[in-house]
């Protein structure tokens, strides 16, 4: 019983998926690909949400192995803990299902945060904080972003971008950049 702490979670590219195993990832703080051969990891629901009870998260596609960098999540993610979660790409982070955290969620790419273009799925979060350094696109899908606390967007290039759906922000505080939708932005602040 000490004060919180931060796990690295550290393969290529990674897959968060609701399945009875984790792959290429070990067991055990702190997580890491187990080989560099293989270019993806699997690391199961389950893992994460007992990482996260007890502690920060952070998932990151650092390696040597030869992937593209991205972390897709395939399976809904929803936490009760108020520790925060943060996602690291090389790439771009693929968010398939939404995500709903009591604690804060950090989202940090060097290309994009995008729906899973096949499914058009909307991107749908909800954190005590939502904090990105990389555009959120969607194609033809809304982007749902609620947060009890701020939702902090880039300063510069088109922060939100959706060719058909429509961009939803609830929050106490924003600051983002420039915006492109093709319909509607929709802004709700509560105090």
């Amino acid at each position: 019983n000490g004060t919180v702490g931060t796990l690295l979670l550290d393969p290529t590219d990674i897959y968060i998926v609701d399945s009875t195993g984790d792959f290429n990832i070990t067991s055990t703080s702190p997580f890491e690909a187990t080989s560099n051969l293989y270019p993806i990891s699997e690391l199961t629901i389950g893992t994460l949400l007992s990482a996260l009870s007890y502690s920060n998260v952070i998932v990151t596609t650092e390696s040597t192995a030869n992937g593209t960098g991205n972390i897709y999540v395939e399976t809904p993610i929803s936490s009760s803990s108020t520790n925060s979660l943060t996602l690291q790409a090389n790439n771009n982070i693929i968010i398939g299902y939404p995500i709903s955290l009591q604690g804060s969620l950090i989202l940090q790419a060097q290309g994009l945060i995008q729906n899973q273009q096949s499914f058009k799925n909307a991107i749908n979060i909800s954190a005590a904080n939502i904090i990105t350094n990389a555009p959120i696109q969607t194609n033809g899908a809304n982007i749902i972003l609620q947060a009890t606390g701020n939702i902090l967007l880039p300063s510069i290039g088109n922060v939100l971008s959706t060719s058909e759906g429509v961009g939803i922000l609830f929050l106490t505080s924003l600051m983002l950049g420039r915006v492109e939708l093709t319909s509607m932005l929709r802004i709700h602040c509560v105090p």
